[in-house]
């Protein structure tokens, strides 16, 4: 969480993994990118892929490769790079779970 309900700047950010191809596609509807496509690399646990939720709305995609814990794919709407905030947030939740960012994510 960030900020404070009196102050209404409240921020409750929220991770959570996608866990088969209905949920894919409703990340990709909700985002408007492809990561319905995902759903064979996710069966095969090549990757796994999370959304990330800001006040209960959907804000970024995020794909981890699961032989190395390393996050290769952080997109947005329309596939858009995350803002600063939201790269402090995927940071965090990075660090707390032992998570390697490439540099190219």
């Amino acid at each position: 969480t960030e900020g404070l309900a009196q102050n209404r700047n409240l921020k409750i950010w929220k991770i959570i993994e996608l866990l088969n191809g209905k949920e894919l596609a409703a990340e990709g509807r909700a985002l408007n990118h492809c990561v319905a496509s995902y759903a064979q690399k996710c069966m095969r646990a090549k990757c796994s892929i999370w959304s990330m939720y800001c006040n209960g709305e959907r804000v970024l995609t995020i794909e981890l490769l699961s032989a190395n814990k390393t996050i290769v794919q952080i997109r947005g709407k329309r596939n858009r790079a995350p803002t600063p905030r939201e790269l402090r947030i995927v940071r965090r939740w990075a660090a707390a779970n032992n998570l390697n960012i490439a540099k190219y994510a």
